[in-house]
């Protein structure tokens, strides 16, 4: 394979190739959306246009909260840190989800308890 010829490239070079990447791929608007959800909405109303798109607060809250575990504490990794994440947003849809259903409770003749979900 090519792996011996690796070991020629600068890692310095290989760094430099990654960033160039990075600076390329990433959104750059998406973080004036993060900076917005952390200001309450009467100083983005001051800010302009540009603060008025605003990531919601939970899921801020799980990209800090997934870069934080992936590197500390020590013997995580990014596995256990996108795992949290899952279950956190998981939560969260659960809870919105919870407050659409309206519910209707109905007994039957023999005492049966009916509950009608729309």
């Amino acid at each position: 394979g090519a792996y011996p010829l690796l070991n020629f490239i600068p890692v310095a070079a290989l760094a430099g190739i990654m960033l160039v990447v990075v600076m390329h791929t990433f959104k750059w608007f998406s973080v004036s959306m993060v900076v917005a959800a952390l200001l309450p909405g009467s100083i983005r109303e001051k800010l302009g246009p540009r603060f008025q798109r605003k990531a919601p607060r939970v899921e801020v809250f799980v990209i800090f909260i997934v870069t934080l575990l992936s590197n500390w504490p020590a013997g995580t990794n990014i596995a256990y840190a996108v795992g949290v994440g899952v279950a956190i947003c998981a939560i969260n849809y659960a809870w919105k989800s919870g407050k659409t259903f309206t519910w209707r409770e109905s007994v039957g003749e023999d005492g049966t308890k009916y509950y009608d979900i729309e």
